[in-house]
């Protein structure tokens, strides 16, 4: 039971990358569900593999999708999931609404540099619906 444990914590909860790289690749497997793990891949320990998602040649550049990213004040965790999802070769730009109307959002340098644009609203009032 220990060993299974230390597996599951350290395959999906050991960090703030492996969880959202948990994250993302259970969005892929939803949205790609002919390469979805099986259950056997997402409990054995086995080789790592990228998820789809992260897979040249899933999704023409084109076709790509939009990360709306919805956050009032946790900027460390805002910067590391852009961070992570500029890898994403599938995604076509990143729009993030900032509900917090009492501090600014990080100036253009403090965002990490990626190839895909990067838009910032700024909401006037904090409300879950502003998605």
């Amino acid at each position: 039971m220990r060993t299974s444990a230390w597996f599951f914590w350290d395959r999906y909860f050991r960090s703030w990358d492996v969880i959202v790289t948990t994250a993302l690749q259970v969005l892929s497997s939803r949205i790609f569900p002919k390469t979805a793990r099986t259950y056997d891949e997402w409990n054995q320990p086995a080789e790592e593999t990228e998820p789809p998602v992260f897979l040249p040649g899933v999704l023409a550049k084109s076709v790509g999708f939009t990360a709306v990213i919805l956050t009032y004040d946790r900027q460390d965790s805002l910067l590391q999931l852009i961070s992570l999802l500029g890898r994403c070769p599938s995604l076509a730009k990143v729009v993030i609404v900032w509900n917090n109307q009492d501090k600014a959002p990080p100036f253009d340098d403090a965002w990490p540099v990626i190839p895909q644009p990067v838009r910032v609203l700024r909401m006037k009032k904090n409300v879950l619906s502003n998605r």
